[in-house]
């Protein structure tokens, strides 16, 4: 059974860090599962190896395959450094190259779209039980080295996921899962326990930050399983799956001019409504009362 396990770059910040997401994989592979570790560029900007300290690096005019050649070295960075400490813990595992990851793209530089996938995999697997593979890049049919844009090591995991048939993909970040709005605005937001595709494309369209949209798009149309947890505490998670309940309110979050937009699931189809923030509690109590009553 293979897993795909998405590590955004706080989650291997640091030793400490890559030691706790050590354990987590070795966890993993002592249920007799292969898996494919996607790892981000380790930190945010200000961090040494981060995509964005490394963009900001550049003083000059360069070409756009320079720039991602650049770029992509915080993600090789990460997946070599996190390959060395589960080398540390005994797992057997091996770092990909950009020419071995085997995602082929278009020769758009700093946004290129995934054209085909080489099944580069299966044969390390005979050796290996863990595959590190560095996101957010690909090779051209030429096998020049591009990026693939704002959340492309997420789209790396859920391709991948899903051209080997992956059981689930997980993204592994510093938040609990997705919650029922930003915390930052809605003090008593909810972890949601699961949410559907559909849902989940229509919020990060509408600027959930949990997965870049495009992303999610991808997840759409190919119905990726998924996952969004944190190592702090991965019981607590959020599932992207079907969902059988008559009525559930599933989201929340600030739009323009102060409104929040409300996503239903009724029926098993996804209806919107945007109100007022200062009138969300309120609204959202009508809406459970009026469906449960129906139900």
């Amino acid at each position: 059974m293979i897993e795909v396990i998405k590590f955004g770059g706080n989650t291997i910040k640091t030793y400490p860090d890559m030691i706790i997401a050590a354990n987590y994989l070795k966890s993993k592979i002592e249920e007799k599962k292969k898996l494919i570790v996607v790892v981000s560029a380790m930190g945010r900007i200000g961090d040494p190896y981060a995509t964005d300290t490394l963009r900001s690096l550049l003083t000059g005019d360069i070409l756009p395959v320079e720039h991602d050649r650049l770029l992509a070295c915080g993600e090789i960075i990460s997946s070599i450094v996190f390959r060395s400490v589960l080398s540390d813990m005994n797992i057997s595992s091996y770092s990909c190259s950009a020419n071995e990851i085997g995602l082929i793209t278009d020769e758009k530089h700093n946004n290129a779209s995934i054209i085909d996938i080489e099944p580069n995999f299966y044969r390390i697997f005979e050796q290996y039980d863990c595959i590190v593979v560095p996101g957010f890049q690909g090779v051209t049919k030429k096998k020049v080295i591009t990026t693939i844009g704002r959340g492309g090591s997420d789209i790396s995991a859920i391709l991948l996921g899903k051209f080997y048939s992956a059981s689930m993909v997980e993204i592994i970040s510093d938040v609990e899962g997705i919650l029922t709005a930003d915390p930052k605005i809605v003090s008593d937001a909810k972890l949601m326990k699961s949410i559907n595709h559909a849902q989940l494309e229509e919020i990060t369209k509408n600027g959930c930050s949990v997965l870049h949209h495009k992303a999610a798009k991808i997840a759409l149309d190919f119905k990726v399983p998924m996952v969004f947890k944190s190592l702090k505490n991965p019981s607590n998670n959020t599932k992207i799956q079907g969902n059988d309940d008559f009525f559930n309110i599933t989201y929340q979050y600030l739009g323009k001019n102060n409104k929040v937009r409300i996503a239903m699931m009724i029926n098993d189809e996804t209806q919107f409504e945007e109100i007022n923030l200062s009138d969300l509690s309120i609204r959202i109590n009508q809406l459970h009362r009026k469906y449960s009553e129906k139900n």
